[in-house]
């Protein structure tokens, strides 16, 4: 007897890329993630772009989600009001870039 589960063949995998910034009481702290994420099969490639800045006096909060298909190569840089970059490229074979530059004025 052999059964199949249709709920499997109806799903894609997708990859989600977050990148989070915290500056509070003059430290920073820099996440990076990366987590297989599943979604109903719609038949085309799909990138979302999602991205979350919030600065006061004290604190600075970035956050920058990314998701998209498998395999899928492309380049996606989020500046920032304090001219701060970020700087996520995935290429072809899968092989992920994530770069941070700050402006430092003195």
């Amino acid at each position: 007897v052999q059964t199949s589960d249709q709920k499997s063949l109806d799903k894609e995998i997708l990859e989600n890329i977050q990148v989070k910034q915290f500056i509070s009481d003059g430290h920073e702290t820099i996440e990076i993630a990366s987590r297989p994420v599943t979604r109903h099969l719609i038949g085309e490639q799909s990138l979302f772009v999602d991205a979350h800045y919030k600065d006061d006096n004290m604190h600075k909060d970035t956050e920058l989600n990314i998701t998209h298909s498998l395999p899928q190569s492309f380049e996606t840089i989020m500046v920032e009001p304090d001219e701060t970059t970020t700087e996520v490229v995935v290429d072809a074979d899968g092989t992920k870039r994530i770069i941070v530059k700050k402006v430092r004025r003195t």
